[in-house]
């Protein structure tokens, strides 16, 4: 059971996986592959999703405490190699919006918020939405069916 502010819902591990694998695809699509990606905000579903997600798959997770002061947010993901962020509220999108030159590697900023896409900032929703397609029309496989470098991993 996981709590999203006002609701809880259930999700089981099948489904669990199945959103996973449609992440996976997700990032995939957006260019994130063999990337640092960082995840800033409170606990809830879509942030555990995206974790895993990333763990899952070729990808750097560099999870970024919430309540950091703003100078040290952007020393922790400048110095993280991160190209892709993912954050969970409005003032985070704001807040990224406003201080973008200050994060030269980021190519995209998804927001669990956002509703639609706008520029560089991507609707966390539409992401999955277009990774579940994917998914579910078999266009790509996800992770698991392909081999791994055991060298690449060292």
């Amino acid at each position: 059971m996981f709590s999203n502010l006002k609701q809880l819902f259930n999700r089981s591990n099948k489904d669990l996986r199945k959103s996973v694998d449609a992440m996976y695809l997700a990032l995939e699509m957006i260019g994130a592959t063999e990337s640092h990606i960082t995840v800033i905000g409170p606990s809830s579903y879509k942030w555990l999703l995206t974790y895993i997600s990333v763990l899952c798959s070729e990808n750097v997770v560099v999870p970024v405490d919430k309540d950091l002061p703003d100078a040290d947010l952007a020393y922790v993901i400048n110095h993280s190699d991160s190209e892709y962020l993912f954050c969970a509220t409005k003032k985070y999108e704001e807040f990224f919006k406003e201080h973008r030159d200050e994060y030269p590697n980021i190519k995209k900023f998804i927001s669990f918020d956002k509703e639609e896409d706008e520029g560089d900032f991507l609707s966390f929703d539409k992401l999955f939405e277009a990774g579940m397609a994917a998914l579910e029309t078999n266009e790509k496989r996800p992770y698991y069916h392909t081999e791994v470098d055991k060298l690449k991993m060292l």
